[in-house]
This record gives C-alpha cells, structure tokens and sequence, in this order.
C-alpha cells in the first residue's frame, strides 16, 4: 500500500530536519564542503523563514525537502529511507503547479549536473526541455517547463 506524501512549507522549526535531509545528500548535489558548519545550519534557518523550502512528509516524517526561489528549483532532494517512492515526483509536481498557479503562463527551471541521470529523467518525463540559452554552473545543463524567456 503505498503511503500519502504531504507537502507542506517548512516552518524555521523544521530547520534542523531540513538541514539533515540537504547533508544526507551532500554527494548529489552542489553543497559546500562546509555545510554542516553553523554559519549553513542558519542559512537553512533563513530559507525556511523566508518561506523558500517545502517538505513532502510521509507519515509525519521528512521524506524529501525541496528549495524554491520564486521560480527555480534551488534544490530538491529525497530523505535516504524515502528514495524511489515518489517524492521527488511529488515536490516536482507541487513546484510546476504552484507557479503556474500564481503566474499563469510563467514556467519553471531547474538545474542538474549531466551525470544526474536519475534527476534529469525526473524532469524530463514531468515535460522540462532543457533551455537553449539559460546555462548554470560550467557543464549543468538548465532544464525549463512552460514560459522561460
């Protein structure tokens, strides 16, 4: 039986839970190598007070975290325990869903590297082209759904 996942913004009390999900996933994502520093456990702090990260709960838990700003996908991450039960899918959806809610005919970006094939797949099979202009950090592709100029 496949269990509900919830998405939520994260409250600044969800900070630390926030903070382990993003260092669980050091290896996948572009994090400093300082990041489990005091100085990044209070810049999760700000994002969540800046309401910039949403959370997919299951059963009350931290299944994956996801950071938004205005319409980028900052980043999206799956908690260790909670991979291949759609999560990521879940926030993915939200994202697209919100923005477009809030500004119809705006569209979403995100970045990946090119060797993340699980998260490049993710998006493209949610409709994200990647952008033939728009680039990231040397070598990331960035990826777009609906109207990105």
């Amino acid at each position: 039986m496949d269990r509900a996942i919830k998405i939520r913004r994260a409250l600044v009390a969800d900070a630390d839970a926030v903070h382990a999900v993003l260092l669980a996933a050091k290896d996948e994502i572009p994090l400093t190598c300082n990041f489990e520093t005091d100085k990044y456990r209070a810049w999760v702090r700000d994002q969540c007070k800046k309401r910039e990260v949403w959370l997919a709960t299951i059963d009350d838990k931290v299944a994956g975290v996801m950071v938004m700003r205005v319409y980028e996908i900052f980043y999206l991450v799956t908690a260790p325990d909670f991979q291949r039960a759609g999560v990521g899918r879940a926030l993915v959806r939200h994202a697209i869903g919100s923005i477009l809610k809030r500004y119809p005919g705006g569209g979403v970006i995100a970045k990946a590297r090119p060797e993340n094939s699980p998260i490049i797949a993710l998006l493209t099979g949610e409709g994200f082209r990647p952008h033939q202009i728009l680039t990231a950090q040397p070598g990331w592709p960035v990826y777009f759904v609906g109207n990105i100029r």
